[in-house]
């Protein structure tokens, strides 16, 4: 490789350094996270209908972190001579692919969480129709990410930068061949508009969960608790009645679920925003601390597969209380 170009590939490198940084930990610590959930769902906690996507999502959240530290690697590190078109294009698909899968789960999710709070004398998600709804999300995921393999791949471009030519290699979601251009920014388009509806639906799910939680709760409160009233580690009620604990566990996941739906949303949106900005001003990365602020930006989306571990436990009683068991029994032995 030419020399002044090396040169030109760590100057990028070193500019970007601490977006590249932040992610290389967010991502690493993320990835642990979903293995801890994974181990806990294995060996501690049984299979339970409300619980079944949980694990699914937890897979898919460590792909997630995993494929995304490759795909922010190989870009920051070369930006300029970017060593494989196909490599491009495996990782821009696989990035696709996986917040398709990540975003539908999570509507699944809400759908469920409706459909056994709001609609519980209709038809239930039963076990070959949860089974069925993993085949449709990654149906959906692989008939939008395909396209990838088309619109996106490396570029060979000529930059000017201190008075050099420069002949450079770069991999981009949309690449830079004039010929592609109409099917490039429709199908940019047309993810931008999954993803939003995907939003819109999962939220307007899991606004009457959240009415009924919160009108079902409160009720349970004013009839059936005393102002301190000693609670187990499982959020069991002592002394109160199996149908009053059973409430405050619906309780707990339906928070746990709906903290789950707010990441998801935040962390697409910034994203989703700086994208649209860059397409009508491409200057908006022209010096390092925008780059930086760019770079954090439009990748935040990788906190919807960091964050749900902790989420997890945050509000998840049961969760907490098995991970504490295992981390404990990890020490004595």
């Amino acid at each position: 490789m030419d020399a002044d170009l090396d040169s030109l590939v760590d100057e990028y490198a070193n500019k970007v350094f601490p977006t590249t940084a932040t992610y290389y930990m967010a991502a690493s610590l993320g990835a642990l996270g979903n293995i801890i959930v994974l181990l806990v769902y294995i060996f501690r906690i049984k299979r339970q209908v409300h619980r079944y996507y949980i694990p699914v999502l937890a897979v898919v959240d460590f792909t997630g972190c995993v494929n995304n530290v490759v795909f922010f690697h190989f870009l920051d590190s070369h930006q300029y001579d970017y060593p494989s078109d196909a490599l491009c294009r495996c990782i821009s698909f696989l990035v696709i692919f996986n917040n398709g899968v990540s975003g539908h789960v999570i509507l699944v999710i809400a759908l469920q969480r409706y459909m056994m709070l709001c609609r519980p004398f209709a038809k239930q998600l039963n076990g070959g129709m949860r089974r069925a709804s993993l085949l449709i999300v990654s149906a959906l995921a692989l008939f939008y990410g395909l396209p990838t393999f088309y619109a996106s791949g490396t570029s060979n471009q000529t930059l000017n930068y201190g008075n050099k030519t420069y002949n450079t290699t770069t991999c981009s979601f949309v690449s830079h061949v004039s010929s592609k251009n109409n099917f490039q920014k429709g199908y940019f388009g047309f993810l931008l508009a999954m993803i939003l509806l995907n939003i819109f639906i999962t939220a307007g799910l899991y606004i009457p969960v959240l009415k009924r939680v919160y009108h079902s709760f409160a009720r349970l409160e004013e009839t059936s608790f005393p102002e301190e009233v000693p609670v187990n580690d499982e959020g069991e009620v002592m002394g109160g009645s199996r149908s009053s604990s059973r409430a405050r566990m619906k309780h707990n996941m339906s928070l746990t679920v709906f903290c789950i739906i707010i990441v998801y949303i935040i962390s697409f949106l910034p994203s989703l925003l700086t994208q649209t900005m860059a397409l009508k001003e491409p200057s908006i990365a022209d010096t390092a601390v925008h780059m930086n602020l760019y770079h954090f930006f439009a990748r935040f989306y990788v906190f919807n597969h960091i964050v749900n571990p902790f989420i997890y436990i945050g509000f998840d009683v049961k969760f907490r209380k098995e991970i504490t068991f295992l981390v404990t029994s990890f020490r004595r032995k």
